[in-house]
């Protein structure tokens, strides 16, 4: 024996069901045996909880399930066997299917996440080209340690003398010593113009080894060659120009764009009254100039300043005022 369950308590379960958007003819289709099973004898009690449009409603749907003769399924029996309607079904739904196959890849690219935009912005860079330290040594040919200009033709081997001011006196003690590489030109072998100068003459009783270096510096000509060891590399000059200007033309001094050499000396010698001037094109190693080229820099993608406030109290402050 079951124990029957009552009226009111049914009820209150179908009231339940409904409430959670269950229809009346879905709740007679699933409960009509569980009903029986409880109620086989009381068909007065389900009349009283199903409403007689229920009764319809659940009528239809079992003659729509049981009679393979129904108007409606002939009606669409009827209608797929026409061409017209059946092949246009079918060529749509083949096409819609090779359509999804063929371009799986890009249903799945379109549901992944999209990732934020990077962004550039065009900036331009002075690219160094690599170029040889040093030219080449001639066969037995050795460094020497220091730096020193030598130039074969007139027979001139003098240390450098690297002077940090131009004025006469500090100009004057370097030439005691060698010839000096004038204050604030470019270093050998960098991008500018390096400016030597050297005694051609002196008075006899200044005693010292290099009071006539540049004594025969009038004989070179253009295409002659200098050398310069500096800081370990060898530097190859070659003369361009040769000229005498007055001691006001400062303009040999200038800076060039490439690695250039300038000798100075007093002429005639044993005279201050101008000044011979040998221009020199370093040609070993060979200069290559620096190539400005134009790149997409990449931004960052920055939500917020560096922060430059080390004072956590202070932040936690801030972050409690929202500000």
């Amino acid at each position: 024996m079951h124990n029957e369950p009552s009226i009111e308590q049914l009820e209150k379960l179908i009231k339940a069901f409904k409430d959670l958007g269950g229809s009346d003819a879905e709740l007679s289709l699933l409960t009509e045996d569980v009903l029986h099973e409880f109620l086989p004898e009381t068909n007065k009690s389900i009349d009283k909880i199903f409403s007689k449009k229920d009764h319809e409603s659940i009528s239809k749907i079992k003659d729509f399930k049981a009679d393979p003769k129904h108007p409606v399924k002939e009606a669409i029996q009827a209608t797929w066997k026409k061409k017209r309607v059946r092949y246009p079904i079918i060529f749509v739904s083949l096409f819609i299917i090779i359509f999804g196959i063929l371009n799986l890849p890009l249903f799945i690219a379109q549901l992944q996440p999209v990732v934020p935009e990077k962004k550039y912005e065009l900036v331009k860079e002075v690219v160094k080209p690599v170029m040889d330290k040093s030219a080449p040594l001639e066969p037995g040919e050795v460094i020497p340690g220091g730096n020193f200009l030598v130039i074969p033709k007139i027979g001139v081997n003098a240390p450098i003398v690297f002077v940090q001011s131009v004025d006469e006196k500090t100009v004057q003690d370097g030439l005691q010593n060698g010839v000096v590489h004038y204050a604030y030109t470019a270093k050998p072998g960098e991008e500018g113009n390096s400016f030597i100068t050297g005694h051609s003459s002196n008075y006899w009783w200044n005693k010292g080894a290099f009071n006539y270096i540049f004594a025969n510096l009038g004989r070179m000509a253009v295409g002659d060659q200098a050398k310069i060891y500096y800081n370990g590399n060898k530097y190859l000059y070659q003369v361009t120009e040769v000229k005498v200007v007055p001691p006001t033309d400062v303009s040999v001094l200038k800076q060039t764009a490439t690695p250039t050499l300038t000798l100075m000396t007093c002429t005639p010698p044993g005279t201050s009254w101008q000044r011979l001037i040998i221009k020199l094109d370093q040609v070993s190693p060979l200069y290559k100039a620096p190539v400005v080229v134009q790149k997409y820099r990449e931004l960052p993608n920055l939500s917020q300043l560096p922060n430059t406030n080390s004072n956590v109290f202070l932040d936690w402050v801030a972050k409690l005022l929202n500000l």
